[in-house]
C-alpha cells in the first residue's frame, strides 16, 4: 500500500511549483470521498456545493490516545476521528488541516501565521517559512492523479473540475484560487473495481443523514460491482448541490470527454514532457 503521506508529498512538488499565471478556465482532476457533509477532499475539507475558493488552511496538532480513539470509534458523528482515521492514521499524534479547532480530542495549534498573510496559492520558493503550497490541486489529466489512499472504494470519486483565478502549474498538476465540478464518474476505478467484485471491501452508503452499511450480491462479482455502482449514482444523487455536475457511468467515458489540454506554450503538462 502507498504511504498517503509519502504521495501527498510527491504531488506537492509535481503540482505545486512552477509557472504562476491566470487562465480563462483550466481543467483538472480531483478525487473526493462521498461524507454526509458533502464531497471532501484529501485534506478533509468538505466542498458542499460544485464551486470551491481556496483558503490556506491552519493546521492543527492533534493528539489522541488509544483510550479515547477507542472512544471515538463509538460515535460515528465525531468529526476529528473521521480525519484521523480516513488519513490512515488510528491513534498518536498528526497534523490535521481546518479553520476550528477539533473539540474533541486534545489539539494545539501548530504554525499560527497559516492563512493570516496572504490569499491562496501562495508560493514563495525563496524563503521556506513563507512557501505554503496552499490552494485547490487538480492532475493535468486522470493518468497523472496521485494514488491516494481510501477507507472506502464504494464512496470515492474522481471528477473534473474548471479552474479559474490565479494558478500555479507544476509538472503533473496545478493548484489555483477557484474550482468548480463539472463531471464525476459513479463507475469504478478498477482498482477499486477489483476489491468490490472480490468480495474484500464492505460498501456503504452515505447520505447527508449518516453512513450505513450498504449490501452486496454474494454471487456473480460483476453483479457485486453493479449494486454498488447503482448505490453510489443514488447516494450521489441524495446531495442537490451536486444536481448540475454531469455523471459517468465509465471512467473511459469522462476521460475522452475531457481530454488532456495542450499547455506547452506554458512548458507544462503532457504535451511539453
Amino acid at each position: 500500500m502507498i504511504n498517503p503521506w509519502m504521495a501527498a508529498g510527491r504531488a506537492q512538488d509535481e503540482y505545486a511549483n512552477g509557472t504562476a499565471w491566470v487562465p480563462a478556465e483550466l481543467t483538472g482532476w480531483r478525487r473526493w470521498t462521498l461524507k454526509p457533509e458533502g464531497l471532501t477532499g484529501s485534506y478533509q475539507q468538505p466542498w458542499p456545493g460544485t464551486d470551491m475558493t481556496a483558503e490556506c488552511l491552519a493546521r492543527w496538532e492533534v493528539e489522541i490516545s488509544r483510550e479515547r480513539y477507542d472512544e471515538l470509534r463509538e460515535q460515528p458523528g465525531s468529526g476529528v476521528l473521521a480525519r484521523i482515521y480516513d488519513s490512515g492514521m488510528v491513534y498518536g499524534t498528526r497534523t490535521v488541516y481546518g479553520t476550528h479547532v477539533p473539540a474533541d480530542a486534545n489539539a494545539r495549534f501548530f504554525e499560527p501565521n497559516v492563512g493570516r498573510n496572504h490569499t491562496a496559492p501562495h508560493h514563495n520558493p525563496q524563503d521556506r517559512k513563507d512557501d505554503f503550497k496552499c490552494g485547490i490541486y487538480a492532475a493535468y489529466e486522470y493518468s497523472k492523479l496521485q494514488t491516494q489512499w481510501v477507507t472506502d472504494p464504494s464512496t470515492a470519486f474522481v471528477g473534473v473540475v474548471k479552474a479559474s483565478g490565479r494558478t500555479i502549474c507544476g509538472t503533473s498538476g496545478f493548484r489555483t484560487a477557484r474550482a468548480r465540478i463539472v463531471a464525476l464518474c459513479v463507475g469504478l476505478e478498477d482498482q477499486h473495481r477489483d476489491l468490490v467484485a472480490e468480495g474484500r471491501t464492505t460498501p456503504r452508503r452515505v447520505s447527508p443523514a449518516g453512513v450505513r452499511s450498504g449490501t452486496v450480491p454474494l454471487g456473480d462479482p460483476e453483479d457485486r460491482v453493479a449494486e454498488v455502482e447503482r448505490n453510489r449514482r443514488k447516494d450521489l444523487a441524495g446531495f442537490p448541490a451536486y444536481a448540475g455536475v454531469e455523471l459517468f457511468a465509465d471512467l473511459r467515458e469522462m476521460q475522452a470527454a475531457f481530454p488532456p489540454e495542450d499547455l506547452s506554450a506554458l512548458g507544462v503538462g503532457g504535451d511539453a514532457a
